[in-house]
């Protein structure tokens, strides 16, 4: 029972130490008792590494990295500096915006004069370390805009909810546009599910690439003119609103080029059959073999006709190689020659290829 109840509560306990202290270690159990105790030691002995350097770099008025401290989410955003969760070195450098909430760890972040900043990479982060009143006002040569005016994402459902609101630029993703140099053939229609916010404007974008570049430098892409002329749109078309062809080509086009195909191949000739009625049938019982919306059952019931079908059609060639003009006891026939004479003239008599499928069918 208490093996149930740890294995019960062990996942969320290690799931909430890790969301609010990332301070969740695991060791393995199945080595040495020895070898446990000096990973053990190894982990506590950097822990308190990380603390006294941290103390020691605030104390001095330094810039210290916060990845080990066990600081709570709740606590990191209440002393966020003035860039909140955007990276001030690649503001600074490429004067980009890189919001870095999407990533939940303490990895790449750093307290200065007791606020906390966070940045994208772990160069960036030794950028940091190494000199931030660089990045920080007011030697700073870029500062963040205000919350209104920074780039959002928006999911795919908070698009729908935006309603009336249209996207600016028809749709067309201003990315590729911009980066291809404004040229007509770069024009690609944005997607619901890479949508950003800015300045009170909906744009779609192409890929996550493009979005996330948008994020970066919303002022770069923004304000793009679309040209004159415009890609016709690209909507779906139904299938069933295509002419006859274009709808033949669409469903069953690949099926009835394999049952050409095949009965290009096999050249049926049923008996009392000419060749093209022969061929017909040949295709019907293909295409009720090998359709793939048919059931497993079915599928297997008319390809045991195909294969019947096709025995039937070598009956003349073989009775026409073994029967002569002169009579021919039965011992010197082939052992299915009497056989595979009945059917042929079962078939002749009137036992049809209708009823012969029909029978097979309801057996």
């Amino acid at each position: 029972m208490r093996t149930v109840e740890w294995q019960r509560q062990a996942v969320p306990v290690r799931e909430w130490y890790q969301k609010e202290h990332s301070n969740w270690v695991e060791v393995s159990g199945e080595r040495s008792k020895w070898w446990t105790w000096r990973r053990v030691t190894q982990e506590a002995q950097q822990s308190v590494t990380c603390i006294q350097q941290y103390l020691y770099n605030i104390e001095t008025g330094k810039p210290a990295p916060i990845a080990k401290l066990c600081i709570r989410p709740n606590e990191f955003k209440e002393r966020l500096g003035e860039y909140s969760q955007y990276c001030p070195v690649s503001l600074a450098l490429q004067q980009e915006l890189v919001d870095c909430s999407g990533n939940e760890s303490l990895e790449f972040a750093a307290e200065f004069q007791q606020k906390y900043y966070k940045m994208a990479s772990a160069d960036k982060l030794q950028r940091f370390l190494s000199d931030p009143e660089r990045f920080l006002p007011p030697r700073a040569t870029c500062s963040l805009p205000p919350a209104e005016l920074l780039p959002k994402r928006r999911t795919a459902t908070e698009v729908k909810q935006l309603f009336p609101k249209s996207a600016r630029l028809q749709g067309f993703c201003a990315v590729t546009y911009v980066d291809g140099n404004y040229r007509y053939e770069v024009l690609v229609p944005g997607c619901q599910d890479f949508a950003a916010e800015y300045k009170d404007n909906l744009y779609l974008f192409a890929s996550e690439e493009c979005l996330s570049k948008f994020l970066s430098r919303p002022e770069r892409y923004a304000e793009v003119a679309l040209p004159c002329k415009l890609p016709p749109p690209r909507d779906a078309t139904l299938v069933t609103a295509l002419p006859m062809l274009g709808y033949l080509e669409q469903t069953v086009a690949t099926a009835i080029t394999k049952a050409l195909t095949a009965a290009g191949r096999f050249k049926p000739k049923f008996p009392f059959k000419d060749a093209q009625a022969s061929s017909l049938l040949y295709v019907a019982l293909h295409l009720k073999a090998f359709n793939p919306h048919g059931s497993q059952y079915v599928r297997e019931k008319y390809q045991q006709l195909l294969r019947d079908y096709e025995e039937n059609c070598t009956l003349i060639g073989f009775l026409g190689s073994h029967m002569t003009k002169m009579y021919r006891l039965p011992a010197q026939r082939p052992i299915d020659f009497d056989e595979k004479l009945e059917t042929f003239l079962n078939l002749k008599a009137g036992f049809a290829t209708q009823y012969t499928l029909k029978q097979k069918l309801d057996t």
